[in-house]
């Protein structure tokens, strides 16, 4: 198991093809979400991945909110054994924390995955709400000093 964690423009073709199939799967067909996936911040992200065996098993990625990096947005966690889940999620809060310098991290979490994230930290601060056909709540983890 390697991890990764690269801008856009460090991508390889083959990683950005893996990452979009990997996200089309999981949440287009697996979820049957229909919300567009291709929404232009996959530019200004940065972008964090597992590979086991040669194949992407997770996939986060981080999105500055403000120029002035306080809050940042971690989307896109994509796993489909707990392992992965929880390391991506780590990784993704160490890169937002100490390589981005984020204050906190805010993150639209599907509301089932919400016990999940309050293990790591995270809490709520909005009522659940419906997202491309799935009940999310937003969640905030603030940077422990």
């Amino acid at each position: 198991m390697k991890s990764f964690v690269k801008a856009y423009k460090d991508l390889e073709k083959d990683e950005l093809y893996e990452i979009l199939k990997l996200r089309e799967k999981v949440f287009k067909i697996e979820q049957n979400s229909q919300y567009t996936d291709l929404d232009n911040l996959d530019k200004e992200a940065i972008h964090i991945f597992i590979k086991d065996d040669g194949i992407i098993k997770a996939y986060a990625r981080i999105i500055e909110k403000d120029k002035n990096k306080k809050i940042g947005k971690l989307a896109r966690v994509i796993s489909r054994k707990k392992t992965y889940g929880r390391k991506i999620c780590e990784i993704a809060i160490k890169t937002a924390f100490d390589d981005l310098e984020l204050n906190e991290i805010f993150i639209e979490a599907q509301v089932q995955a919400m016990g999940f994230y309050e293990k790591l930290g995270f809490e709520k601060t909005s009522k659940p709400y419906d997202y491309a056909g799935i009940n999310h709540i937003d969640m905030i983890l603030k940077k422990d000093y």
